[in-house]
């Protein structure tokens, strides 16, 4: 019984959940010191959710250029001059996804809009930049960030492993003693006996050192929490300790406590 327990809630070095526990704190300071009602709950979330859709991809387009140059630096050849001229052509490719976030965050902050107005800003704001990200952006830049910007420092350390992770795996597998950080990126192509277990214990899956699965999770893990909001709302359950037990399901990290730890056997050891 007391094994099942144990297996069942760990606990987790401090340096683990520091960062989940301050950014916990500046969200909670920024609703209260602001006096953040549910508008703008919602469209700073609106706001990190673009924000951390375009990163992951925008990342990896940056590694990608990198190692171009490095591979024509390390072994000048026809392939590697070759790889350099469509490079752009290989990007266009990577940021096809990015129009797509564009796309789907356009429709619905149009949406939003009917619900939880900006000043300055109507329905056909974002309705007509469906498909301009270039436009969308400038209105963002000037309508939106100045007002939730802040809100990006504490969701941006919550969602540190999701927006770097790209970058974190790139890290590892340099230091790994990969010739070039982007073979195995997505985490599924590299994988060393003895590494599980140190990736697991970190938290880590295969999936999430893949820019397009990140972005995607960072959106819907914002939008799921704009409809937590947007309920309390009409339902007339606005108060601060209401914003701070939903943050606190978001912000803290539970998972951190929880989970059953595999046992692994070393080979040729029995049980």
């Amino acid at each position: 019984m007391s094994q099942t327990m144990s297996q069942a809630y760990r606990r987790p070095p401090l340096e683990g959940i520091l960062p989940d526990i301050l950014a916990f704190v500046l969200a909670l300071a920024t609703m209260w010191l602001l006096a953040w009602k549910t508008s703008d709950l919602v469209w700073s979330l609106w706001l990190c959710g673009l924000v951390f859709g375009h990163i992951p991809v925008l990342a990896l387009c940056v590694l990608v250029m990198i190692e171009t140059i490095k591979a024509i630096f390390r072994k000048p050849s026809i392939r590697n001059m070759l790889s350099l001229i469509f490079l752009p052509i290989g990007l266009l490719v990577f940021c096809f996804p990015l129009w797509i976030y564009c796309v789907f965050h356009a429709a619905h902050a149009g949406f939003l809009l009917t619900f939880f107005p900006i000043e300055s800003l109507s329905f056909d704001s974002f309705m007509t930049q469906w498909g301009s990200p270039i436009q969308l952006w400038e209105t963002v830049v000037r309508h939106v960030l100045p007002a939730y910007g802040l809100f990006l420092v504490p969701a941006l350390i919550a969602e540190r492993r999701q927006v770097f992770g790209v970058v974190i795996r790139y890290v590892k597998l340099l230091r790994d003693g990969e010739e070039s950080g982007l073979k195995g990126l997505t985490g599924r192509k590299t994988k060393k006996p003895g590494r599980a277990k140190e990736t697991k214990d970190h938290g880590e899956s295969e999936e999430e050192s893949d820019p397009f699965v990140l972005g995607f999770k960072s959106i819907i893990r914002m939008h799921l929490m704009i409809f937590f909001f947007a309920f309390f709302h009409w339902v007339n359950l606005e108060s601060f300790v209401v914003f701070a037990i939903v943050y606190a399901v978001y912000f803290f990290p539970w998972k951190q406590f929880t989970g059953a730890q595999e046992k692994e056997s070393e080979p040729g050891t029995a049980g």
